[in-house]
């Protein structure tokens, strides 16, 4: 598969999309006034002004709990219904339902996307907009996407046109700087569960892997253009010091090497083709204290990166690989950044081993209307069958071969057995009838063996009209018990709509 040119799929509809454009101002001060630009859609725009419901030493105070992980939940639905509230109300809350309700008529999510024309605005945490009429935050919800762009005019990096993906997995293990030691971070641990996220990726050919020790200044742009990545993966330190959000390389066990935004983009912009960056670092998606390009993530996103994920505050080594991990399963199904981003979230707010709030920590810059990386290979589904008949055999591979599937054939059921671990199929298809062993003893062994007693086995057999026949069968461990009758509509339908195989 590697290098392999694949044609991208047609592109899906586009979500439902509201960009709302956060002019400066000083949240939470009486008598500001804070423009709110609402872009609907191609010459689609309505106004409103950002009134918040909280004087400015209380969301200063909710926001500081939240950023220590000290704001209990009733403090947390709090800051989220003060944020939502103050944006969606009057013809802004009007647009948001309507849009809601267009995406839900079509069966779409609602891309919701935020830019901050100022560094106050930016700071505010959006992740955790709460709608108090129905009791949920938004980031939490399936049918929303929830992310953050910006106001820039560099061009977005060219899409790759092949698989696998390459990712750079960039380590930095330093543990002073400038006499100061550095908390402990556990880069090896850390890096091994992102091998371990990656592992199965890797191994279906959808991703290729590739690791650099950010020891130098130089090591990072040697890295890049040798390998030239459509993912970079960070994994290591990155704090605010003297109001800079600053990356830290340098070697394992030494002095720490500052990186700031900008020098970090300025490496990976010899990527071309650099599509999603995750820095797994505190402070690293922080839109900094001077302007809003001062950060980390939102300089890489700036300067052409179509999405990158970081962190809105500290965030712990448990945290960080669980978000990826899920990350990196959705985008190989296919999700776009923003939706995968949402799953991800879901999965650390189901997950009592991280951080109550990590959820919401979790901030991604996403530039352009599609955020898909690149469509993964579509699954070409293996059907074996186990039967002694030919004729059954040929028909069943004509006629599913026709549909997508491929067919392989095994003639009795020995044969069969050995073929499970040969061809690795997704679905068996089993007569009973069969001379030597017959489909009894073979579902027996299929079931007592760990590596094959989750296959799906369908019994395709003229003994599966007699009743006790298929009981004998169903408690043999069959997944379904079809009577042949020389058709094969009932199977079809038992493999698109039970099994969830796709037949053309």
């Amino acid at each position: 598969m590697n290098g392999t040119a694949r044609p991208r799929p047609a592109p899906a509809p586009l979500a439902p999309r509201i960009e709302l454009l956060l002019g400066a101002g000083a949240p939470g001060t009486p008598g500001d006034r804070i423009e709110v630009q609402a872009v609907l859609g191609p010459g689609e725009r309505t106004h409103g002004v950002l009134r918040f419901d909280a004087t400015a030493s209380e969301l200063r105070g909710l926001v500081g709990r939240l950023h220590s992980r000290q704001a209990a939940d009733h403090e947390v639905v709090r800051l989220g219904s003060v944020l939502f509230d103050a944006l969606f109300r009057d013809t802004l809350g009007a647009a948001y339902r309507e849009a809601r309700g267009q995406a839900r008529a079509h069966k779409l999510p609602l891309r919701l996307v935020l830019t901050s024309a100022s560094v106050e605005m930016a700071a505010l945490p959006w992740e955790f907009l709460y709608d108090p009429s129905l009791r949920h935050f938004l980031a939490l919800t399936p049918d929303v996407h929830l992310s953050r762009n910006l106001p820039s005019l560099r061009p977005l990096n060219a899409l790759p046109a092949a698989l696998p993906l390459r990712v750079l997995v960039a380590v930095a293990g330093p543990v002073t700087y400038q006499g100061h030691r550095l908390f402990g971070l556990d880069v090896t641990a850390e890096r091994a569960l992102i091998d371990t996220a990656l592992a199965p990726l890797v191994d279906a050919g959808y991703l290729e892997a590739h690791s650099v020790t950010l020891d130098g200044p130089a090591s990072l742009p040697e890295a890049v253009r040798r390998t030239q990545p459509h993912i970079f993966h960070y994994i290591g330190h990155s704090a605010v010091l003297r109001d800079t959000p600053l990356l830290f390389g340098g070697p394992t066990g030494g002095e720490a090497v500052p990186l700031s935004g900008a020098q970090l983009a300025a490496g990976l912009s010899l990527a071309p083709e650099l599509q999603l960056v995750l820095l797994n670092s505190c402070w690293s998606g922080t839109a900094g204290v001077q302007r809003s390009m001062f950060g980390l993530a939102p300089a890489i996103a700036e300067a052409g990166v179509p999405a990158v994920v970081g962190w809105q505050t500290g965030i712990s080594d448990r945290s960080a690989p669980w978000l990826a991990g899920s990350l990196y399963a959705e985008l190989a199904r296919g999700a776009a950044v923003d939706e995968a981003l949402t799953i991800a979230r879901l999965a650390l707010y189901a997950n009592p081993k991280v951080e109550r709030l990590a959820w919401g920590l979790a901030v991604g810059y996403l530039r352009g209307d599609r955020t898909q990386i690149v469509a993964p290979p579509e699954k070409t589904w293996r059907l074996l069958v186990i039967d002694d008949e030919p004729e059954r055999a040929n028909l069943l591979q004509s006629r599913l071969s026709s549909r997508g599937l491929e067919v392989v054939w095994a003639a009795g059921g020995m044969a069969g057995l050995a073929e499970v671990h040969r061809a690795r199929p997704d679905v068996i298809v089993l007569d009973l009838k069969m001379p030597g062993m017959d489909g009894f003893e073979v579902l027996r062994r299929l079931k007592a063996n760990p590596v094959t007693a989750d296959l799906p086995v369908v019994v395709l057999s003229s003994l599966g009209a007699d009743y006790e026949t298929a009981l004998s069968a169903y408690i043999g461990g069959a997944k379904y018990v079809i009577p042949y009758n020389g058709r094969l509509d009932q199977l079809e339908h038992v493999l698109r709509a039970n099994l969830d195989v796709p037949l053309r």
